[in-house]
């Protein structure tokens, strides 16, 4: 661990609590070997007290403060918050921090954070779920993977999934796609054929109140 740096932490996370930005602020332990500094306190969004945490590593300032929602859905399922807690509040890519005002980069990654959950609780970012949305998919417990032949259509439609307990499902709009695509005349052998509904992300669909199966099946 790099205890030096991690020291030189300490007068940045006394600022922060100097300036108010957590209700009871407080730092829990971390793990043996975590190399972090980590505050944690509670914020007040659109009228809900959460559990907002500050976490730090060695390289800080030189990267950027992390946030962490505690429990991750305290909030409900919304854009930017992945189940982890992690606030995703800026593309860090080609961002430059100013090294010499470690303060005043935390207080401003703050306002950011909390203007993330704001827009999440009002609803003013659900479209970002469109932007996110392979991503989130990607998290939600007991989705199921599928191949699909289907070009990307901005209408909901009727397609055909193929049903088989060994192989994995196929999505398309009739048996002849498939036919074309696997090269084969009988692409459904031993296969059971459902009706489903294609739905464009444009519909904004939030991956959490939904399963995979029931939205294409």
């Amino acid at each position: 661990m790099d205890t030096q740096n991690l020291s030189q932490l300490e007068p940045v996370l006394c600022a922060i609590e100097e300036l108010g930005l957590f209700s009871h602020p407080r730092r829990p332990a971390t793990p043996e070997g975590s190399n972090t500094a980590v505050l944690e306190g509670e914020v007040t969004i659109e009228g809900y007290d959460v559990t907002l945490q500050l976490v730090l590593d060695h390289a800080f300032p030189l990267r950027l403060p992390r946030f962490f929602l505690r429990p991750w859905d305290a909030l409900g399922f919304i854009p930017h918050v992945d189940q982890s807690g992690l606030v995703c509040f800026l593309d860090a890519e080609g961002i430059v921090l100013d090294r010499r005002r470690p303060v005043e980069v935390i207080r401003d990654a703050w306002q950011r954070v909390v203007g993330t959950l704001t827009d999440g609780v009002t609803g003013r970012n659900t479209t970002d779920f469109v932007e996110e949305f392979e991503w989130h998919w990607r998290r939600v417990q007991g989705g199921v993977a599928a191949c699909s032949v289907l070009n990307p259509s901005e209408e909901v439609e009727e397609v055909l999934v193929t049903i088989n307990r060994d192989r994995p499902l196929w999505v398309a709009r009739s048996v002849r796609d498939i036919a074309a695509f696997a090269n084969t005349a009988q692409p459904m052998k031993g296969q059971t054929l459902q009706r489903a509904l294609q739905i464009p992300p444009d519909f904004v669909v939030k991956p959490q109140a939904l399963d995979l199966v029931e939205v294409i099946l």
